[in-house]
């Protein structure tokens, strides 16, 4: 926690307005806001889309989109007034005193330059001098030794690092047995362009050096700005990074470009970093693996850092301090255990209620205590016993892709040997990081794929045997709900178009009585009427997901196939769609295959719980089973990284609410 005492606010803002001028006049999207961040501090801001978290954060750095500015109140950085900066000195803030880490690294990473000269940029910009270690924790520490070592805080570069472990080769004192172990750690440790050699000096004398200080003063070839580069890149947590610093965005999977972001938010060594939603669409590992880095990180080089995010059990784990913002406006903010517990505000309260890696928490805590958990939705309450029939049987499924290369056709095992069942009315949850293999069993359950291997039984009938006929009918039983609503979702065609058009495919009803159903669906998934005029575009990330789920149902299928149905939406709309698919499986008897990265989603939601890692099923059980008692070490990794799972408090709960 940092200490507060007797400090001046890094970041004071005081009733600051942002508005954007729009053909019908101006939109406030920030209305009076409020913060203070004290140097080291953690502070998150968080709120559903729309709230104007983004924008405050913007507002900073003077990067409002548009025809976005700031029409009242007050932002003073380290002591200084910044909203009538000139231009000159608002870049002069960035970079060197303010750095940020972009929600999306696809969009924000030049695809033609490769990533070392990206970190370049930010260095070169911010005329950074790339020969020596600045607020390093190690360093300060041993400042009182440094006198013994002129330049303790120059970096060692790829030649002196090369040198180095000769040195340790030749002469450290350690037996033989043990010198090839102490070499392979003193490579591990000495990070080139980021390890100084006062560090350095530290590492050869636990080798065995004898007069180490001396073999590191003789090194006198300076760190470059390549070397500066691989340091910052190593220290955001990436391996082989002289050789990752020559690639390109496109050859970085999303948790390398993210951990690449990074390394350019703190290449100038900021006092304050804006993270905007840093892991948002990371898979839950990854994203614990880079903001565990990312703290560690943070606080070695003593900066304070602003999280964006819409996630608050992620935000909870993270910040020492929320700052809780709806409709433009802060409405609560203090420190975060203290919201968690005892929320004051009926938005917050919501999003406390709505959360599912606090929800997933809540349902632990109430299970442990013998009490019904209010967040469980499952059919079978998670225990997964119950007795009915088998709806789909996957039997042995295995799915080989040829991959060219090289000149040469290698095989890659998408999916090895997969087997499980799908009562009729229960949710079965597919769960593993992207890569598992989830979605390739969900192409193939939905006859979009040809197994290489195995079968898949529905309602007892191999779906090999299908004729082109037996296999139109089978879409009418079994639709899908993908990923991702602006993408599934034409956007020529108006909703009603979108609705109706399965309907009009398999010649159901008359012009009339489909118009009649469209109108039910919408109905169904509580959304207006008058929505089936409009288009795509018009409407939210929510409101689409919903059509996507109304298109699903059109038909009156049997079993529905959610594809991280609900991943890309925010917190309360995420529990909204969660509650209305369970409306609906409860109503009308529906089956649910339920892929997703995301374990808290899964305690909510799931009966069954199938956990897959590189192709194949490595655990399966019910709901309760894998979380009270996982026996694969993935699963407890993927269990340990829920944004949450960590907290010393149990969160305010829908019970304890009254909205």
């Amino acid at each position: 926690m940092t200490d507060l005492n007797a400090q001046e606010p890094l970041l004071e803002i005081r009733d600051l307005d942002v508005t954007f001028t729009t053909l019908n006049g101006e939109v406030p999207a920030v209305r009076g806001a409020n913060l203070t961040i004290y140097p080291g501090q953690s502070v998150a801001i968080v709120g559903e889309s729309g709230s104007g978290k983004s924008t405050t954060a913007h507002a900073i750095i003077s990067l409002l989109p548009g025809t976005g500015k700031v029409t009242g109140g007050s932002i003073r950085f380290d002591g200084k007034e910044i909203t009538a900066a000139s231009r000159r000195e608002i870049i002069g803030l960035r970079g060197k005193s303010i750095g940020l880490v972009p929600q999306d690294p696809m969009s924000n990473l030049n695809p033609v330059w490769s990533i070392g000269y990206q970190v370049k940029e930010a260095l070169k910009a911010n005329e950074i001098d790339v020969s020596r270690g600045t607020q390093k924790g190690l360093v300060s520490a041993l400042s009182s030794t440094e006198s013994a070592l002129e330049g303790g805080d120059l970096l060692i570069g790829r030649r002196a690092k090369a040198a180095l472990l000769d040195v340790l080769r030749e002469t450290s004192t350690l037996p033989r047995a043990s010198l090839d172990a102490a070499v392979a750690a003193a490579d591990q440790r000495i990070v080139v362009g980021s390890t100084t050699k006062l560090e350095a000096v530290a590492i050869l004398t636990e080798a065995g050096v004898p007069k180490a200080s001396d073999a590191v003063a003789g090194q006198t070839s300076a760190a470059d700005i390549n070397d500066r580069v691989a340091g910052l890149l190593a220290e955001a947590g990436l391996p082989d990074a002289v050789r990752r610093a020559k690639q390109f965005p496109h050859e970085f999977s999303g948790g390398m470009r993210q951990r690449a972001l990074i390394a350019i938010g703190l290449a100038a060594r900021p006092k304050l970093l804006i993270a905007d939603e840093p892991t948002s669409a990371l898979d839950v590992t990854v994203q614990r693996t880079i903001l565990d880095h990312l703290e560690g990180l943070t606080k070695e080089l003593g900066t304070a850092v602003l999280f964006i995010t819409h996630d608050l059990g992620l935000a909870a784990e993270r910040a020492e301090q929320l700052v809780v913002m709806y409709r433009g406006r802060v409405v609560e903010s203090g420190p975060s255990r203290e919201i968690l517990a005892n929320p004051q505000h009926p938005y917050t309260r919501r999003l406390v209620a709505a959360a599912p890696s606090l929800a997933s928490k809540r349902i632990q805590s109430a299970k442990a205590a013998g009490i019904e958990a209010v967040d469980l939705l499952a059919a079978t309450g998670g225990h997964g016993d119950d007795k009915r029939e088998d709806v789909v049987v996957v039997e042995n499924l295995t799915r080989v892709f040829q991959i060219r290369g090289s000149g040469k056709h290698q095989d890659f095992k998408a999916v090895d040997d997969v087997s499980f069942r799908i009562k009729s009315g229960t949710t079965v949850a597919l769960v593993g990081e992207s890569g598992s293999g989830k979605s390739t069993v969900a192409n193939i359950m939905l006859n979009l794929l040809d197994p290489t291997e195995g079968k898949i039984y529905f309602d007892g009938v191999d779906l090999s045997t299908l004729g082109k006929r037996e296999l139109f009918d089978f879409r009418r039983r079994v639709q899908p709900i993908f990923q991702n609503p602006y993408g599934s979702l034409d956007p020529m065609y108006s909703i009603f178009r979108t609705i109706e058009e399965p309907l009009r495919i398999h010649k159901v009803g008359s012009k009339k009585e489909r118009e009649a159903r469209v109108r039910e669906l919408l109905d169904m998934v509580a959304l207006p009427q008058s929505t089936m005029r409009r288009f795509p575009n018009e409407l939210s990330g929510g409101q689409r997901q919903r059509i996507a789920i109304a298109r699903a149902l059109a038909l009156r299928p049997e079993v529905i196939v959610c594809d991280e149905a609900v991943s890309a939406l925010d917190v309360l709309v995420q529990a909204q769609i969660l509650e209305l698919l369970n409306d609906l499986q409860a109503e009308l008897g529906l089956s649910y295959l339920f892929i997703t990265h995301d374990l808290a989603v899964v305690r909510q939601i799931a009966d069954q719980v199938c956990v897959m890692k590189n192709g194949r099923i490595i655990e399966a059980a019910s709901t309760d089973e894998v979380f009270d008692s996982p026996q694969e070490e993935y699963t407890r990794e993927l269990l340990g990284a829920i944004p949450g799972s960590r907290l010393d408090v149990v969160p305010a709960g829908p019970g304890d609410l009254s909205l």
